[in-house]
């Protein structure tokens, strides 16, 4: 990465004592003028040789931060972003001195004191004690940076488990497939718009989830869930400007393309941009504040960095040892409450015991169950959170295999192409370019992809042409449609761009068929903001046209107004950008008619297919519904059509029932014969109905004076009524 920051103008700033301690570190002996401090440290940094030189006398700490702020753009980070890093690396930092001060103030202290990092925010950076809770922006300089070495971590030693009999992994094509398949799924909704606040509006963004066939809330991969990862994704894909906003203010797919890579760099450069968002947590939770989610944002990069301290780890290890570890080396000094630990220090402890002039006999006790504390409140909170990040975008992403036990991970591990991602001498193999097709199409126009043999430009391909229907590991089915035709003419494409992307094996009724979706698409234009004219009839459209109506003639009845002309006298005006107008009536016997002059060609297109023309509407009938779906339309999208359109805003439940029932969905109705007991007046119907004998004989009471009697009943209750002198006559029904 090319760094172009010198801190010089930072170093102008410093106290002269801070400037004669940097520069002694740079071989300057003795006290020395501000300015003769300042030219000894800049020659230093621009020798090469001095820099490498400088660089080998650091601390394992100083020299792991400056390489960590190297992966960094344009080599800044918070500072508690930074310590969590080292720390996780497995480095130890300077210790505190008091209650007061943090493990990254004092970190960023001393960097700023060797010279090796400075703060934006503050004049004289850190040459006094931060406030508790202070957290700058560090930056260091690029002459620095050119001389350390990759960021990398101290080995984990870990007790290696068995492989577990339950273990999930994702295959790099499966990860890839999936990132690219989201990307083309939102230039397929034609880009989510962006509100005031800088915002995606959630109607556009359930547009896409629905596009991707995924849920509001957790989504399964290889039946481990991922909470909301279209918000996640959206961060990171525009974080990477890989999506943009354009001047319409919608989401877009911009220039930049992931494909032309190999699978782990393109895995890599979403890793290294993921732990960075802080709009989006692991899942959910009844409070969520920023200082949270910034700090859940700094956990994951200490993850990440802990992760790759298994790089070199072959065999499995228990997730509960990977989390106590991990606790060891962060959470004693942050938490997901923020960059602190999650129970303070107690003020009876002292930081430093050395120095206290009375020692505490019971400071040892005191701590230990300070820290016994801390590790339950961790497995409380921090744990889940660890399994949530490795079940979700780490699974994800292919990065890590996991072990299932209970429902739970018992056990994980890097997976092959997690270790490529993390240590960028390996290489995961990306699939080369074939001769043919990584697919083979079948006459019933299904595509059955293979994954290993596909390169990320074909996946892309395939996604922008074709339907995907199915995943599995090792291969991905797909679907052509007309849709997807048309989605890939409309993306600039043309037809036989897709026929050669399919190959030369496609079957000829495939292509046949193609051609004709093609050429139906060809004669069809979409336009925008136009003024269209209805007649009542074509000699009446042809009159217009004949006069100072000026325009071209569309279908039998319209005209497509000229956009510098000016629109005749007209009866009634729709607005198609405005909510659809209610201009009909409906009856339960499937009579719909148009009430007012403000029917939409919509509406009136969809009736057509429906129902049979009647004057200034149309009958809907047995036949009517039984042909439409036949033709594969559904009988909801003509009750939808309805509801948005009849005056009263709702339809008969009657008309909904029959329709449903015509459409091959009747309602289960039961039909039987039942026996009916009638008594002179109520007053008897009531005393029957509460006595002890006819419990169980006589069921659903209608009206004041009868019941409904089961068949089975009869001989029983004739019985009843005898034992009180009461005989039931028969009746016409």
């Amino acid at each position: 990465m090319d760094y172009q920051t010198h801190f010089d103008q930072l170093l102008a700033v410093q106290p002269a004592t801070d400037l004669q301690r940097i520069a002694k570190l740079w071989g300057a002996s003795g006290n020395m003028r501000k300015d003769a401090s300042l030219e000894v440290i800049r020659s230093g940094l621009n020798d090469p040789k001095l820099v490498a030189a400088f660089i080998q006398r650091l601390e394992p700490a100083e020299r792991a931060a400056l390489s960590f702020l190297k992966m960094q753009p344009a080599g800044m980070a918070q500072a508690s972003t930074l310590a969590v890093a080292v720390l996780s690396a497995g480095y130890i930092l300077p210790p505190t001195t008091n209650h007061y001060e943090t493990a990254h103030s004092v970190f960023a202290r001393v960097l700023a004191h060797h010279g090796l990092a400075f703060s934006q925010i503050d004049r004289y950076s850190y040459s006094y004690s931060s406030a508790y809770g202070s957290d700058p922006v560090l930056i260091t300089d690029a002459r620095l940076l050119e001389h350390v070495p990759t960021f990398s971590g101290l080995p984990l030693n870990l007790p290696q488990h068995p492989d577990p009999t339950d273990h999930r992994i994702r295959r790099p094509a499966q990860v890839v497939l999936d990132l690219i398949g989201f990307i083309e799924a939102l230039r397929t909704v034609g880009g989510l718009q962006v509100n005031k606040n800088q915002t995606i509006r959630v109607s556009d963004q359930r547009k896409l989830i629905k596009a991707l066939g995924w849920t509001d809330e957790w989504e399964t991969f290889e039946g481990l869930r991922f909470y909301q990862p279209a918000p996640a994704l959206l961060s990171v894909l525009m974080r990477m400007n890989i999506l943009i906003i354009n001047s319409e203010d919608r989401v877009v797919v911009g220039t930049n393309e992931l494909t032309a890579l190999p699978y782990d760099q393109i895995v890599r450069a979403v890793v290294s941009v993921f732990p960075n968002i802080t709009n989006w947590f692991e899942y959910a939770l009844s409070y969520q504040s920023d200082s949270m989610l910034y700090a859940a944002s700094a956990l994951r990069i200490g993850l990440i960095g802990f992760l790759r301290r298994l790089v070199s780890v072959e065999g499995y290890v228990a997730f509960s040892d990977f989390s106590h570890a991990f606790y060891r080396c962060v959470g004693q000094d942050y938490s997901l409450m923020g960059i602190h630990p999650r129970i303070p220090r107690p003020w009876n402890i002292p930081v430093n015991p050395t120095g206290s002039k009375t020692p505490r006999s019971d400071t040892a006790a005191i701590e230990a169950a300070w820290r016994e504390r801390q590790w339950e409140e961790w497995q409380k909170h921090e744990e889940i959170w660890l399994a949530y990040a490795l079940a979700s975008w780490l699974f994800f992403l292919g990065m890590a295999e996991l072990g299932i036990e209970g429902g739970q991970i018992s056990v994980l591990r890097l997976t092959e192409l997690g270790r490529s991602v993390l240590e960028p001498g390996r290489v995961v193999a990306t699939p080369t370019p074939a001769a043919g097709p990584a697919w083979v199409v079948q006459p019933n126009f299904e595509i059955t992809a293979f994954l290993d043999q596909a390169t990320p430009t074909q996946i892309m391909a395939l996604e922008r042409g074709a339907e995907r229907v199915q995943t599995d590991v090792y291969t991905a089915s797909y679907r052509l449609t007309r849709e997807s035709v048309a989605r890939w003419l409309n993306q600039g494409e043309t037809i036989e761009s897709l026929l050669t992307l399919l190959g030369a094996a496609t079957p000829q009724n495939v292509v046949t068929t193609i051609r004709e979706w093609s050429s139906q698409f060809e004669r069809i234009t979409l336009r925008r903001k136009i003024t269209l004219l209805e007649y009542a009839s074509t000699p009446a459209r042809d009159a217009a046209l004949g006069s100072s109506t000026i325009g071209k003639p569309l279908g039998e009845r319209f005209i497509l107004l000229d956009p510098h002309s000016f629109a005749p006298k007209v009866s009634a005006t729709i607005d198609y950008a405005q909510p659809t107008p209610l201009a009909l009536k409906a009856s339960t016997d499937g009579l719909v008619s148009i009430a007012r002059d403000t029917l939409d060609l919509v509406g009136r297109a969809i009736l057509d297919r429906w129902g049979e023309a009647r004057n200034r509407g149309w009958q809907l009938t047995a036949a009517s519904i039984a042909a439409a779906t036949q033709q594969g339309y559904r009988v909801e999208e003509l009750i939808h059509t309805l509801e948005q359109r009849i005056i009263t805003r709702t339809t008969p439940m009657l008309l909904k029932i029959t329709l449903r029932s015509w459409g091959g969905n009747p309602p289960n109705i039961a039909l039987g014969q039942v026996i009916l007991l009638r008594f002179p007046d109520s007053e008897t119907a009531d005393a029957i109905a509460d006595g002890k004998q006819f419990e169980g004989l006589v069921h659903e009471r209608v009206g004041p004076v009868s019941f409904l009697i089961a068949k089975a009943d009869v001989a029983r209750l004739t019985q009843a009524l005898a034992a009180i002198g009461i005989t039931a006559s028969p009746f016409d029904q």
